[in-house]
């Protein structure tokens, strides 16, 4: 062993920290840290809630041809108080898709202060006859708007047997005799025949039972058995072929393939 020498002082040994220091110092580290960073957030927040630079001030409306953009807008409930940051697009865009004519709508924050609408309206194609009454019908049956008494209608008046009891804006008509009607009128508005013989009346009774009325016909016209594009490429040729002077005086039946019946 090596003896120290007289003048010589023993080294000191460094006195270790208490193990509960030693643990609490790294908690104590991230609760500092954790207060500095929601306090920041905290700050940041309450900047971005509060600040006038991110308050809307402009909402633009694409695609509205029958609704005004201010009835889109309205519907929309977004207004110059509302903070970008803190506005849902799902929220507005099922908002306005609650209005009967709007068939989808698109929401995009442009940042900072700018709300746009893109919306899809639903177009009529046809006219529904509900107890004496008239509603205007999109593509696929959803009820547009009652048709006032006396006013112009869209496409031809579709009367299902047995008769709808009631309707209400918005909401699709659930019968399968309504879609073989529109199936049966968008065939037969593409033909040339469309062009110059329009359609006043369907009447659906069933898939195979739809009888069309043109004012300008004396006979009314079958259709049935869905195969309506061929139906409908049929009837134009025949009406080509004979120049629109069909020798029919009670009806022309469409439903058996290329015999066609006319009576």
């Amino acid at each position: 062993m090596k003896e120290r020498a007289p003048n010589e002082r023993a080294p000191r040994r460094r006195k270790r920290p208490h193990p509960a220091l030693t643990y609490l110092s790294p908690v104590v580290k991230f609760v500092a840290f954790s207060c500095l960073l929601w306090g920041g957030g905290y700050g940041l927040a309450h900047y971005l809630r509060e600040s006038p630079n991110y308050r809307i001030q402009h909402i633009l409306v694409q695609g509205a041809s029958i609704l005004s953009p201010d009835t889109i807008v309205q519907a929309s409930q977004v207004s110059r108080a509302d903070n970008i940051f803190f506005l849902d697009p799902r929220v507005i865009a099922e908002r306005v898709q609650a209005l009967p004519r709007i068939k989808s709508c698109a929401v995009t924050r442009i940042f900072p202060d700018v709300i746009a609408l893109a919306i899809e309206e639903r177009l009529a194609v046809a006219t529904l006859v509900v107890n004496n009454r008239t509603y205007e019908i999109d593509a696929s049956g959803v009820i547009l708007e009652e048709v006032p008494a006396g006013a112009p209608y869209v496409g031809p008046l579709l009367a299902l047997h047995p008769p709808i009891s009631t309707v209400a804006p918005g909401e699709p008509v659930d019968r399968p005799e309504l879609a073989e009607g529109l199936a049966v009128w968008k065939a037969y508005a593409a033909t040339r025949m469309a062009a110059v013989t329009p359609v006043d009346e369907l009447a659906v009774y069933d898939d195979n039972d739809i009888r069309m009325y043109c004012a300008t016909l004396p006979f009314e016209i079958r259709w049935g058995r869905g195969d309506y594009d061929v139906q409908a490429r049929r009837l134009d040729i025949l009406w080509q072929e004979l120049e629109g002077r069909l020798p029919c005086t009670e009806y022309l039946d469409l439903r058996f393939g290329r015999d066609l019946a006319c009576k």
